[in-house]
């Protein structure tokens, strides 16, 4: 029956992988679950939690079409919420990026992904709150974007790499507003097997910065450490140092302190210390408890279990 055959043809166009045979699909959930002391207003146990859709496509072999789609934009770390999650925000697309190498530089261009994308980093920490991401350069070497963002990067034979990256705003219409809203940032990187070294420059609307990160990697941990400058009009700086134990029972240590932010001459200055233990339950789902203290105007102690979901 020619209808039957159709018909059939046509579902068969859903089959899994008939979309293309070249297409994954990652997800994620992460949730964490805390108590905190010293907070007046929420001295209480806390639930936070985020979702993230992975999509990715190759053409040719070479290239990639990535889509992210989160539970929300990333939210500021808080002291109530130390991990920055978006906690029941609604799904909505974080990012679209397509990736394709010219000659030998890997460039990387979408829309609402950080000017940073193709920066290579020399951290090594893995950090349990917001406050320690990016190894405290989350200004410079870890910079967002603000828009059409195109970034690129070279590596070397030599473990020397060098990359750049500008943003232009937009408006709701997708047209791009007037100069002056563009960022760019410039990262120079160096990796061997045991150490590492990046240093990166980047000027957001008269607003800039410097920072470096760096670790080194020692028979029994991994030393992490960044800092970074921004000027503002004013000059403020912060700083990260951090050890990972990548081997203690079937899990990972992680220590690390730093200040809460960038803070400028003659400031008081707040720090923070967090350490954490993530353990393999199997493939698909590690946990990891810890403990952070954050000073402030309060400070603030808080205790808590991640557990994060990967499928």
């Amino acid at each position: 029956n020619s209808r039957v055959d159709g018909l059939e043809a046509r579902l068969n166009n859903f089959e899994a992988g008939g979309f293309s045979e070249t297409t994954t699909a990652s997800f994620s959930v992460d949730a964490v679950i805390g108590s905190i002391d010293g907070d007046t207003t929420s001295e209480a146990t806390t639930f936070e939690y985020q979702y993230n859709i992975g999509l990715s496509t190759s053409f040719t072999g070479e290239d990639s079409l990535d889509i992210a789609i989160d539970s929300g934009s990333d939210a500021a770390a808080t002291a109530d919420n130390p991990m920055g999650f978006d906690t029941g925000a609604a799904l909505s697309v974080d990012g679209v990026t397509y990736s394709f190498p010219v000659g030998g530089v890997s460039m990387v261009v979408g829309n609402d992904t950080d000017i940073s994308a193709s920066f290579t980093g020399a951290c090594s920490y893995s950090a349990f709150t917001d406050y320690m991401g990016d190894c405290g350069t989350g200004n410079t070497i870890g910079k967002g974007g603000n828009g059409v963002t195109a970034t690129g990067s070279y590596a070397f034979d030599s473990g020397f790499s060098l990359a750049a990256g500008l943003s232009s705003a937009t408006t709701s219409a997708g047209i791009l507003t007037k100069e002056g809203t563009d960022s760019y940032g410039i990262e120079a990187a160096y990796t061997a097997d045991s150490y590492g070294i990046s240093v990166a420059y980047s000027d957001a609307e008269g607003t800039t910065g410097w920072g470096i990160n760096g670790m080194y990697a020692f028979d029994f941990a991994t030393l992490s450490a960044g800092w970074e400058s921004v000027d503002t009009g004013t000059t403020a700086d912060g700083f990260f140092v951090g050890l990972s134990f990548p081997e203690v029972g079937a899990g990972s240590l992680d220590i690390g302190m730093g200040t809460t932010g960038n803070f400028k001459d003659g400031a008081t200055e707040y720090y923070t210390y967090e350490a954490s233990y993530a353990y393999p339950l199997n493939d698909g789902v590690t946990i990891t408890p810890g403990v952070y203290i954050i000073e402030g105007a309060t400070d603030v102690t808080g205790v808590a279990l991640k557990t994060s979901f990967s499928f």
